[in-house]
């Protein structure tokens, strides 16, 4: 499930907890009572989600730079490293 905004993901929970009723009443109270630091990435440009997202952002940045490592080995090392900081910014 992917929403565009912050109230498309709290009415799309709604319907989710609607649906599983009883079956997952446990998880669907955990989800309930941290919904709001679940979706706090919508209060960011939509550029940083994903970075935001993550638990740990230091994880987000060293799977993007394994993805452009393989693409970029023609770069200097010291040129690689400053773009993945700016990139990680």
């Amino acid at each position: 499930m992917h929403a565009s905004s912050e109230n498309q993901a709290r009415v799309a929970f709604e319907r989710l907890k609607v649906k599983m009723g009883q079956d997952a009443q446990h998880s669907v109270y955990w989800l309930e009572k941290n919904l709001d630091s679940l979706l706090v990435h919508y209060r960011f440009d939509k550029r940083v989600w994903r970075t935001v997202r993550t638990p740990n952002p230091i994880a987000c940045v060293n799977k993007a730079r394994k993805g452009r490592v393989k693409s970029m080995e023609t770069l200097g090392e010291r040129t690689l490293e400053t773009l993945i900081a700016f990139t990680a910014m």
